[in-house]
């Protein structure tokens, strides 16, 4: 493993003050570290925010024992309750009158309405253990059927609230006829790349797409067409950063089922920037300017004024 440090001199400036506007809405202000001004760097795996398989796996075996048990603990009390009850009423009956109770039926108290088979246990396990975690769409394994391509070049800056682009996203006509009939909707994103995404947990990828955070802003979502266009104005909200163009092809449940974006596999082409609005404008450094003058001149004048009272 090796190790770099936060703020590599390779980022500019604008990376190394923390003043993006995602900060913000992160609940994470500006100079707030994560504990150490150094940081672990391993594989690329790791970097794409993709877990090992393992961890994964031991995550999933603790987390379906906790839940046994905790299911375990419950039909002893459920059991429990059922028992205590059970005594409760035969004492009663011992001391009452059967002749007032005449017509009574017992019914089976609410705790033995509750009580959890053995059967019931393991149907749980299998569904908090195997279904939900089957259920997860990764990003590794969507096809990627969508050729997506932006106005756009590497390097370009764009301003957010001014400058504009436009998307274009086609069905790769290499595939077989009807490999798109269960695309209902396209939506494309503007993606963080992996240049801004250091160092920032906010910002980082996942495999699974549920906990991705790698495409945040929305840049058009309409229903699906084999091929597309949309110019796109630069939301003001959009952060300082380096971007990427994604598209996503999603069924009719809206789930994920394809791709395709501007950039290769590493996400290191046809990267642009995006330079945010900071509220800092002309005005308020003229203003900042005046006023620290101002108070200086009047500093000074006091100063005199006070030493000729003395003498």
């Amino acid at each position: 493993m090796t190790w770099v440090e936060s703020a590599p001199a390779s980022q500019d400036a604008s990376w190394r003050t923390l003043e993006d506007n995602d900060m913000l809405q992160s609940g994470f202000g500006p100079g707030l570290s994560w504990g150490s001004n150094y940081l672990p760097l391993g594989d690329s795996k790791e970097d794409e925010g993709l877990q090992h398989p393992i961890l994964e796996m031991k995550a999933k075996e603790i987390g379906c024992i906790l839940i046994f048990f905790s299911l375990v603990m419950l039909v002893f009390k459920l059991e429990k309750e059922e028992e205590k009850g059970k005594n409760t009423s035969h004492s009663y009956f011992s001391f009452t009158n059967l002749n007032q109770l005449k017509g009574f039926e017992s019914k089976p108290s609410f705790m033995a309405g509750l009580r959890l088979s053995k059967t019931t246990i393991a149907l749980l396990l299998l569904i908090v253990c195997h279904v939900g975690p089957s259920m997860a769409v990764l990003f590794s394994q969507l096809p990627k059927t969508l050729i997506v391509t932006a106005t756009t070049k590497s390097g370009d800056v764009l301003h957010a609230g001014e400058d504009k682009f436009t998307v274009t996203w086609a069905l790769n006509t290499s595939l077989p006829a009807g490999a798109d009939a269960n695309y209902k909707t396209v939506k494309v994103l503007l993606c963080y790349a992996p240049v801004s995404q250091h160092d920032r947990k906010w910002r980082k990828s996942n495999n699974d797409l549920k906990k991705d955070k790698t495409c945040q802003f929305t840049a058009v979502k309409q229903d699906y067409s084999a091929t597309g266009k949309h110019e796109y104005t630069v939301a003001r909200d959009i952060p300082t950063a380096s971007y990427f163009v994604r598209a996503y092809a999603l069924d009719a449940s809206d789930t994920k089922v394809a791709f395709g974006q501007t950039t290769d596999a590493n996400k290191t082409s046809n990267i642009f920037d995006i330079v945010g609005i900071t509220g800092r404008t002309t005005g308020i450094f003229v203003s900042a300017i005046v006023f620290s003058a101002f108070s200086g001149v009047a500093l000074a004048f006091f100063y005199v004024v006070e030493n000729k009272k003395k003498k």
